[in-house]
């Protein structure tokens, strides 16, 4: 969807919801910018050289209404989307607090890291791991709930994507479930199972297999938090798997974090893994508005590179 129908489609939902909702509108926004310094040649949001750019700007409006057990939310990005910057557009409705349905294009469950906000990190940027496995966003139907002991989450999807419709008759499973062992700390599990079609011109004629799993834990006692996840993936002949381990610290109003991880983009080669150490420090100015700023050791075997790079991040979160 281009930008001009997707902002017509957000004023219009905006509109009809102050009309018929019984709860207020509520509009939410997002803007990330940064600074961008390399040392060597290494890759950072596909730059390979020191620049300033913007890295988010959302736009969201959602509303609850019918006692709020019906809720829709529609989410636009022109920034970080040039095309199609329909980022969320789904309703959800609930029946009980341990069963909730929502319908539309959203976020599908999977990986602890790639559920959260962007705005809410405790890095500038998300883990390999976290950007190949997790945050991505799909088309179809899911089934949720929470309680005081278990948070699940399992769901059907098109498979291809944000705004694409599908392109074969099967349909991608994922589900995520979240155990609430004991005060403070969680421990996870996600999966993935579908199928891709290959494009046309190859000599591959079958359809190729996704396939996904992981576990993950974080805990969380006073201001300390540590958090780890591990995954491993399947694109058809293709194997892969990642891993990271992290920690912050609340001294309010500043959020210092370290994180280590490695990833293996193809575990039938050797030596072509990616490993990174990151130190990242970041300080809120007020509840809307921070600063951040991470320095990354990156050690790409797969290119045969040691870099350093160092990211600054001016947020606006509203």
């Amino acid at each position: 969807m281009k930008a001009q129908p997707a902002i017509l489609l957000l004023l219009a939902f905006t509109l009809i919801g102050r009309i018929v909702a019984q709860e207020q509108v509520q509009i939410h926004g997002l803007l990330q910018l940064r600074a961008l310094g390399i040392v060597d040649t290494s890759i950072y949001d596909g730059y390979t050289q020191n620049t300033f750019y913007s890295r988010r700007g959302e736009i969201a409006v959602s509303s609850t209404m019918l006692e709020k057990k019906f809720r829709w939310e529609v989410r636009i990005d022109p920034i970080a989307l040039s095309s199609k910057i329909v980022q969320d557009a789904y309703a959800e409705y609930s029946f009980l607090e341990e069963a909730k349905v929502r319908f539309g294009q959203f976020k599908y469950p999977q990986s602890l890291e790639g559920q959260w906000p962007s705005g809410k990190l405790d890095f500038i940027r998300r883990s390999i791991l976290g950007r190949t496995y997790g945050d991505k966003r799909d088309i179809g139907v899911q089934l949720s709930g929470t309680s005081p002991f278990v948070d699940y989450a399992v769901g059907l999807f098109n498979g291809n994507g944000r705004n694409t419709v599908d392109n074969n008759s099967q349909k991608d499973i994922a589900g995520r479930v979240t155990l609430h062992a004991t005060e403070g700390l969680n421990v996870g599990g996600s999966f993935y199972e579908g199928t891709f079609l290959y494009a046309a011109g190859t000599p591959l004629a079958h359809n190729g297999t996704l396939e996904r799993f992981g576990g993950d834990l974080r805990l969380n006692w006073q201001e300390f938090t540590i958090q780890s996840e591990y995954m491993i993936g399947t694109d058809d002949a293709t194997r892969s798997r990642g891993w990271y381990v992290q920690a912050a610290y609340l001294i309010a109003p500043m959020k210092p974090a370290v994180r280590i991880e490695q990833f293996y983009p193809n575990t039938h080669r050797t030596g072509g893994e990616t490993t990174v150490f990151t130190v990242g420090l970041a300080y809120s100015l007020n509840d809307a508005v921070s600063v951040a700023l991470d320095g990354l050791l990156v050690d790409d075997k797969q290119i045969g590179t040691n870099a350093n790079q160092l990211v600054a991040q001016w947020q606006v979160n509203f």
